[in-house]
């Protein structure tokens, strides 16, 4: 039988096997449709980025996306939409938009993704929003939501 033990010796900055070390478990990555990016000072639209994490295309077709204004202002995606697997769908919205004619608050709001049937599939609450224009997931689908330094509208925030 092995015993979990735990050895203790002097640190020494020159030797690589006396470095202290913390083990980081990876991100965890949702396996469901999620609002990937958002982006609330876009030019000529602010956008909302869907993420498929599922290993299977997704029908959103009658999806809808709003803002703080409630479903009264959704916009809703139509039907025949699909998402691929590991696939990104992006919705450009603000006045003069062809998609939402919502705005997406600067420093922000809660953003809601819903089946046609109304069922919450994401949320991100602006008690959770860090108060920037622009907030991504840190990995594609993953659960932490980070400030990037650049918009990867469309494509991978890897």
């Amino acid at each position: 039988m092995v015993e979990n033990t735990v050895v203790v010796s002097a640190f020494n900055h020159d030797v690589a096997s006396t470095w202290p070390f913390v083990q980081v478990a990876p991100l965890a990555i949702l396996n469901q449709l999620v609002i990937n990016e958002i982006q609330a000072s876009g030019a000529p639209y602010d956008f909302i980025e869907l993420y498929n994490a599922t290993n299977a295309a997704i029908n959103i077709g009658g999806y809808k996306v709003f803002d703080s204004g409630g479903v009264a202002v959704a916009y809703i995606i139509p039907a025949g939409t699909s998402i691929a697997s590991k696939g990104f769908y992006l919705i450009e919205t603000g006045s003069g938009s062809p998609q939402g004619q919502f705005g997406i608050s600067g420093s922000g709001e809660n953003i809601t993704l819903t089946t046609a049937a109304d069922v919450v599939v994401d949320v991100l609450l602006q008690a959770n929003w860090p108060g920037t224009p622009l907030v991504a997931r840190k990995l594609d689908g993953a659960a932490k939501w980070v400030v990037p330094a650049a918009e990867t509208k469309g494509t991978t925030n890897n």
